[in-house]
C-alpha cells in the first residue's frame, strides 16, 4: 500500500487531503512543521510527499515561511537520494512559486497543485497518480533505490501483556477477545508456569485437551500455525521486525512453550499490572480484574458449564489443574509431597475441585488418580 508524508498545518486543507488518500486506499503519516517532518523522513519509507511550502520552522511556534518549506525539499533530497521520492508541492501562492519554479525543480520538486484543491480536472488525485505514473517510468529499479524500507531488525523478545479483552506483543495487539478460534485459550495456557518456574510445556494432545475436548491435534498444529504467522505479519508491519516462526511459541525440544525471550504481564482494568502469577491453566477469565487473585468463572474458551463463579483457586489448586492439563496423573500424596502439607489439607483442596467439576477421581487402576474432568 502507497504511504504519503503529509506537511501541512492548514486543518481544513488536511481534510481535503485526508478524503483525497482515503478514495486512493494511501496511507500517510502528517507534519505541521519542518522539524517533525525531517525526523518522520529519517525514520520511515514514504512513496511521495505532499507539501505545503508556508510551513513552521518548530512546533507551537508559528511564524510559518515559504523558506521553511524549501529547506524541506532540500531535506528530501539530501536524505532519500536525489529524485528518489516524488514531492507535490501545495500553495496557495501560486503566482510567487511561479516566480520560484525553476528553483523549486532544482531542489527536488516535481509538480505544484494550487489550494484550494480543484474539484475536477487537475485534482489533487490526479496530480498524484500522474506523479507516481511518472517516477515508475523514471525509476524501474525503485524496489532497489535509496527509499527502499528499512531491513527489519530481529525480533529479540518484548512484553507479552494480557489484558480483558486483547492480548498485545511489544504493545502491539495480536489477539482480541472473541468468539471465533483458540487463539486465545491458547496463549492463556501457555503463559502459566511450572513450580520451577519455567513456562509450561504441553504437547499437541494435552494442549488440544485443554483447549476444548472436542478439538484434534491437527486443529491446534493449525490455529498455533495461524497464530505465529499472524504475529510474524504484525511485528513486521507495524514495528519492522523479523519475528521467525518459533520467537514466541516453539515446539521444538518437548511440547508447545513460550519462548526464554517473552516477558508475561496480567494487567486488570484498573491499571495494575505485573508479572503474570501461576494461573489456573483451564480458568482464567478473559474479563478477570485480579492480576494476583485469579477466579474460576469461566475457562479461556468461554465456557461456563459446571463451573460455579467467583471460587478462587489457591496455589495447590492451580499447580494441579496444570499438571492434570499436561496429562499427569496426580494422586493425593503428590500434591502433599510438592506442598509439604498434610493430607487433610489437600483433601480439602481435591474436594474442591472435584465440586467445581474441574477434576475426577480414576479409581482404576489403584490406588487410583486424578485427571481433568470430562465434559
Amino acid at each position: 500500500m502507497m504511504r504519503a508524508l503529509v506537511v501541512e498545518d492548514d486543518a481544513e486543507i488536511v481534510k481535503a487531503i485526508e478524503d483525497t488518500l482515503l478514495g486512493l486506499g494511501h496511507k500517510h503519516d502528517r507534519a505541521d512543521n519542518l522539524q517533525d517532518a525531517r525526523r518522520l523522513l529519517e525514520a520511515n519509507h514514504y512513496d511521495y510527499v505532499l507539501l505545503d511550502l508556508q510551513i513552521p520552522a518548530q512546533p507551537n511556534r508559528g511564524f510559518a515561511r515559504i523558506e521553511h518549506g524549501v529547506s524541506l525539499l532540500e531535506a528530501v533530497r539530501h536524505i532519500k537520494g536525489n529524485g528518489r521520492l516524488p514531492v507535490i508541492i501545495m500553495t496557495a501562492y501560486h503566482s510567487q512559486c511561479l516566480d520560484q519554479t525553476a528553483e523549486l525543480m532544482a531542489a527536488g520538486a516535481s509538480r505544484f497543485i494550487s489550494k484550494p484543491f480543484p474539484e475536477s480536472g487537475r485534482t489533487l488525485a490526479r496530480v498524484i497518480q500522474d506523479v507516481l505514473d511518472e517516477h515508475r517510468r523514471k525509476f524501474p529499479d525503485a524496489a532497489a533505490a535509496v527509499n527502499q524500507p528499512p531491513k527489519a531488525a530481529p525480533f529479540a523478545g518484548g512484553p507479552l501483556a494480557f489484558y480483558p479483552d486483547h492480548i498485545e506483543l511489544c504493545r502491539e495487539t495480536i489477539v482480541e477477545r472473541t468468539r471465533r478460534g483458540h487463539a486465545w485459550a491458547v496463549l492463556h495456557l501457555l503463559r502459566e508456569r511450572n513450580p520451577r518456574g519455567n513456562h509450561v510445556r504441553l504437547s499437541g494432545a494435552a494442549l488440544a485437551k485443554a483447549v476444548n475436548r472436542s478439538l484434534g491435534q491437527n486443529a491446534i498444529a493449525q490455529c498455533v500455525a495461524a497464530l505465529r504467522e499472524r504475529i510474524t505479519s504484525i511485528m513486521r508491519d507495524r514495528l519492522n521486525l523479523a519475528c521467525g516462526k518459533h520467537d514466541v511459541i516453539d515446539n521444538r525440544g518437548g511440547g508447545y512453550h513460550l519462548t526464554p525471550k517473552i516477558v508475561v504481564e496480567v494487567h486488570d482494568g484498573d491499571g495494575a499490572h505485573g508479572p503474570a502469577p501461576a494461573e489456573n491453566v483451564t480458568g482464567h477469565t478473559t474479563g478477570d480484574t485480579g492480576v494476583t487473585k485469579p477466579v474460576v468463572t469461566a475457562n479461556v474458551t468461554g465456557d461456563t458449564k459446571n463451573v460455579t463463579p467467583g471460587c478462587a483457586l489457591n496455589e495447590r489448586q492451580k499447580w494441579v489443574l496444570a499438571e492434570l492439563a499436561r496429562g499427569t496423573k496426580i494422586t493425593r500424596p503428590d500434591v502433599e509431597k510438592q506442598f509439604d502439607v498434610t493430607a487433610r489439607t489437600v483433601k480439602r483442596d481435591l474436594k474442591d475441585l472435584l465440586g467445581l467439576g474441574l477434576a475426577e477421581f480414576v479409581v482404576r487402576p489403584r490406588p487410583g488418580h486424578y485427571r481433568l474432568k470430562e465434559r
